[in-house]
């Protein structure tokens, strides 16, 4: 896959009977670029993969978290922010029409002070959304440098 490799964890049946906790869990690396997307994870499966050590270690150097279960309340785990900060994270969801939906800020506090420039805009952003920004699109050069196009002017 030309340098790029991945790397996954989940916790298996019966150990979790609820679907989203059954999630797998994907690192994607490139040149130094990691993005994680932790599928609809609910707090207790993201609790249980911070139980082992192989996948605290993996989270560590993450640039990019796509939030687990459309960065809704129920797939926020502050504990997984203790073992790293990610530049920013992306929300994957339609319009908000639950309360649940209103994690930005929240994901917003722990993410790099910095966060991530985006090209289509020249804005430094913490969070991205599909809402606000349509598509998101992430280009990783040799170096692991990356940049960031959106759909939108957001």
């Amino acid at each position: 896959m030309a340098g790029i490799t991945a790397t996954w964890f989940f916790k298996p049946y019966p150990q979790f009977v609820k679907t989203n906790d059954l999630s797998l869990v994907v690192f994607i690396k490139y040149a130094g670029f990691k993005i994680l997307f932790p599928g609809d994870l609910e707090g207790a499966g993201w609790r249980a993969l911070l139980d082992r050590a192989d996948f605290r270690a993996e989270l560590m150097n993450t640039n990019i978290l796509v939030a687990s279960h459309h960065g809704r309340f129920s797939g926020f785990c502050e504990e997984a922010f203790n073992h790293f900060t990610p530049d920013a994270v992306v929300v994957s969801d339609k319009p908000i029409m639950h309360e649940t939906q209103r994690m930005v800020p929240d994901y917003r506090r722990l993410v790099s002070g910095k966060g991530v420039m985006v090209r289509t805009t020249s804005k430094r952003r913490h969070v991205l959304t599909t809402r606000r920004d349509g598509w998101i699109q992430f280009r990783v050069d040799g170096n692991g440098g990356y940049f960031i196009d959106t759909e939108y002017a957001g």
